[in-house]
């Protein structure tokens, strides 16, 4: 009948309408995104080859940065091309990760990360401490690169994320050690599992200040509990923790 016939119609136009929003959903995420990612390495490499690897730092940081800020942008462009009901701009932590270690795998002309994750808790985070979280990841999963044996080259590490309490985010950082001596270098900044303030202000390699700038300054985390690092009896594996009080921080 004549109902049946205009359904009929418009669920062919809604079916070609949605692959052909797929297409353009990948067109973006895909091939756009490497056209990026590629100019910015090149852009990198140019920079290093010019000012020095050493002389070029601050340069490559603002480079990493704006590259987080492209692909998340480009991330959130792609999801509005959905027939469902457009949803107000958030920014997923795990979406966070996800980018920040590609990237950071890719920037090892040598080395590679090899990152499992365990989501147990996801949450959208406000836009402002993008930059914040990004930071924190990146930092650690350097150290997991800088701080590897020079005959190390495929990385394997973990990423846990979980909730406890009402509000505190635990992100758990893991890596396999394989440059004791770097290990030790650590430990000489450290009271036990927690950062010595005065001696990692002075240390400056490792980050780990920064780290702790950005928790207790940034996100306003408390300055007893936001970072924690262990080893396991074996000292085959180091861990950091992070617990982030996100109450005021997400969506």
């Amino acid at each position: 009948n004549f109902e049946s016939f205009v359904q009929g119609i418009f669920d062919v136009l809604w079916l070609r309408t949605d692959e052909n929003l797929k297409f353009i959903r990948n067109k973006i995420g895909n091939d756009i995104l490497t056209q990026f990612n590629t100019s910015f390495d090149e852009l990198e490499r140019e920079i290093i080859h010019h000012l020095g690897e050493q002389n070029s730092e601050p340069i490559l940081k603002s480079i990493k940065d704006c590259s987080t800020e492209i692909q998340t942008v480009i991330q959130k462009i792609s999801r509005w091309f959905k027939r469902s009901e457009i949803k107000a701009a958030d920014f997923k932590l795990s979406e966070l990760i996800n980018i920040v270690a590609e990237y950071t795998s890719k920037s090892s002309w040598q080395k590679r990360l090899h990152l499992t994750k365990e989501v147990h808790f996801d949450c959208n985070v406000k836009g402002e401490y993008k930059t914040h979280f990004a930071d924190l990841i990146r930092i650690f999963l350097e150290n997991i690169i800088k701080h590897s044996n020079e005959n190390a080259f495929d990385l394997k590490c973990k990423i846990s994320i979980q909730l406890e309490k009402e509000n505190i985010l635990k992100i758990t950082i893991e890596n396999d050690i394989t440059n004791t001596d770097s290990i030790e270098e650590l430990k000489s900044v450290w009271n036990g599992n927690t950062p010595n303030i005065n001696k990692l202000i002075d240390e400056g390699k490792s980050g780990y200040h920064k780290a702790f700038k950005i928790l207790t300054s940034d996100l306003r985390c408390s300055k007893n509990e936001c970072l924690k690092t262990s080893i396991s009896e074996d000292e085959n594996l180091f861990s950091v923790l992070l617990s982030i009080d996100i109450k005021d921080l997400k969506l």
